[in-house]
């Protein structure tokens, strides 16, 4: 009886101790997730020329990028002339933006599940719960991106 009792206390533990270093392991792996998730966009926008400043400019990483091309602007178009871009930004200020040789445009536009190919370039910010992988936002890249 003695014997039975040792077993099941051992027993016990032993599935105590298992349960421990799965929750840990699931815990340090979504850790781990969140990190990598989160360098890999910050990488991506320092290649891209700015680093991004959460929660500047009304919201979280979108406005006050700076980097080596300078400071990002987010606003709307007044007007077109020439090069020259006049930008009314949020808080109402308008900038004067110059185009040049080396400025590169780009366009983003909605898309559908069906755009989605082969071969594609994309980037995927997600939810993941245990194994699957939701996307919230995916974004089709030019080739070479």
């Amino acid at each position: 009886m003695k014997t039975v009792l040792v077993a099941g206390i051992v027993v016990v533990l032993l599935v105590a101790v298992g349960v421990g270093a799965f929750l840990a392991g699931s815990n340090y792996g979504q850790a781990q997730a969140q990190n990598i998730r989160a360098e890999f966009f910050t990488s991506r926008q320092q290649a891209q020329g700015g680093a991004i400043q959460p929660g500047q400019g009304g919201g979280p990483a979108m406005a006050g990028m700076q980097g080596q091309f300078g400071r990002g602007l987010i606003g709307t178009v007044k007007s077109v002339d020439g090069n020259k871009i006049q930008l009314t930004q949020r808080d109402g200020s308008v900038v004067t933006v110059t185009m040049d040789s080396q400025t590169q445009i780009q366009k983003t536009m909605a898309g559908a599940a069906a755009d989605i190919k082969t071969g594609e370039n994309i980037t995927v910010l997600s939810d993941q719960t245990g194994s699957d992988v939701t996307a919230r936002t995916i974004q089709i890249r030019a080739a070479g991106q």
